[in-house]
């Protein structure tokens, strides 16, 4: 598994969900063949950076995140910095079948209902949460020439992307298991570091808790 953060937080708190050694790189991975590791992690510096210079900065690190077994895009579970032009232009460049969009990281707050992202404060119910930014997903998403829609809709010309809806742990793990498909393998895996424990969990890469 390989992921790919836009910032060294992210990248942190992504490896931090995988048991055993995670390299994280800076910029750019050593090289785009096999790694000894498991998982790895390249941290770019592209959160903030103009739209303009995203192709160059991802540029290196983008064989190397198409070769992987499953490739994630980490996320920001609040949708800040250049969360979806990130997402559509490694989909497109990295020449992947499907894009599959769940920032959702409900231990914290962060869900996802009816395609639009939401935070929900500290002891209250989902009833009280708040949108997360103003950005709808599938408007910004469709300017950037990707289509959401569902996972049994026939593909378009335009990469399709996946939104789940994610209103608990339970429902993150839903998704997560989904990565265990074989054609998962084509698919950008875009989400927070809940979906990175998620999937560290149902792919059995999580660190054993009884060894703390």
């Amino acid at each position: 598994m390989r992921i790919l953060a836009d910032d060294l937080t992210g990248a942190l708190d992504t490896a931090a969900a995988f048991a055993g050694e995670v390299p994280v790189y800076l910029d750019a991975p050593p090289n785009a063949n096999a790694s000894p590791y498991p998982v790895s992690v390249v941290a770019t510096t592209t959160r903030d950076v103009p739209f303009d210079l995203l192709p160059r900065l991802l540029a290196p690190s983008l064989p190397w995140l198409a070769g992987a077994e499953l490739a994630f895009k980490k996320v920001d579970s609040l949708l800040r910095g250049n969360t979806f032009a990130e997402c559509a232009h490694v989909a497109r460049a990295g020449g992947f079948g499907r894009l599959v969009f769940a920032p959702a990281f409900p231990k914290q707050g962060r869900v996802t209902i009816d395609g639009r992202q939401w935070v929900v404060p500290p002891g209250k119910p989902l009833a009280d949460r708040q949108p997360a930014g103003n950005a709808l997903p599938a408007t910004v998403f469709s300017t950037l020439g990707l289509t959401v829609t569902s996972l049994v809709e026939p593909s378009s010309d335009r990469i399709p992307v996946w939104i789940p809806e994610v209103r608990s742990d339970d429902d993150l793990a839903g998704v997560a298991a989904l990565s265990t498909r074989a054609e998962a393998r084509r698919w950008l895996w875009c989400g927070s570091a809940g979906l990175a424990h998620a999937i560290a969990a149902i792919r059995h890469l999580a660190p054993d808790p009884s060894a703390a």
